[in-house]
C-alpha cells in the first residue's frame, strides 16, 4: 500500500476563503463527502497542529469547515485508520 518508509501527512484543502476566522473542521478521506470551503487560517491551524500528532501518518485527508474541534477531528481519523 505505501511505498515509502517517510512519515507524510498529504493534506487537501477545499475552496479556500480569506475568512479571518479559525473554523470548526472537518477531515475526510479524498472520496467521502466534503463542505465546499475552508480558511486559509484554517488551513494553518491545522497544519500546525498536524505536526504534534505523529502518530497520523501516511494518510491523504480532505480538509473543510465542519462542526468538530482539532482534537475531535484528529481522534477520528484515528479511530478509522
Amino acid at each position: 500500500k505505501h511505498q515509502t518508509s517517510l512519515d507524510y501527512v498529504i493534506l487537501q484543502p477545499v475552496s479556500l476563503t480569506n475568512d479571518e476566522e479559525i473554523t470548526p473542521v472537518q477531515l475526510v478521506k479524498p472520496l467521502d463527502k466534503a463542505a465546499e470551503t475552508v480558511s486559509r487560517k484554517t488551513v494553518a491551524s491545522v497544519l500546525t497542529a498536524l505536526v504534534d500528532q505523529p502518530s497520523i501518518s501516511k494518510i491523504t485527508l480532505v480538509l473543510s469547515e465542519g462542526n468538530q474541534d482539532l482534537t475531535t477531528a484528529f481522534h477520528q481519523v484515528l479511530e478509522e485508520e
